[in-house]
């Protein structure tokens, strides 16, 4: 499963929210973070694979290159508790489709 977690900025709230992702997807997900600017430089291989493209600021805006299978998500939070608890709670409803994601309890990033 690939994940893009996107801000006006790739400010530090996308980043943080990548390196949750990682904790708690842990392999079974490739997790980035970019903003509009920047997300060409990530590889045509995860692009063109996108499953979720999940944006972080108050507007909603999303690459061109997402393709019509791209599941897009809005989480204007600007908590990290919140955005931790989020993140943990999309694990658990991708559970069902992915077996192997497990919901790990994370420590501070």
């Amino acid at each position: 499963m690939n994940i893009l977690f996107m801000c006006e900025a790739n400010s530090g709230q996308s980043q943080l929210a990548k390196e949750i992702g990682r904790e708690i997807f842990g392999d079974v997900a490739r997790i980035e973070s970019a903003c509009l600017e920047s997300y060409e430089q990530l590889s045509t291989h995860f692009l063109d694979n996108l499953d979720y493209v999940i944006t972080l600021s108050d507007d909603e805006v999303y690459p061109a290159l997402t393709t019509t299978e791209t599941k897009k998500l809005h989480w204007p939070l600007k908590d990290r508790d919140q955005l931790q608890n989020r993140i943990k709670q999309f694990a658990s409803e991708t559970r069902k489709s992915i077996p192997d994601v497990t919901v790990a309890e994370t420590s501070a990033v």
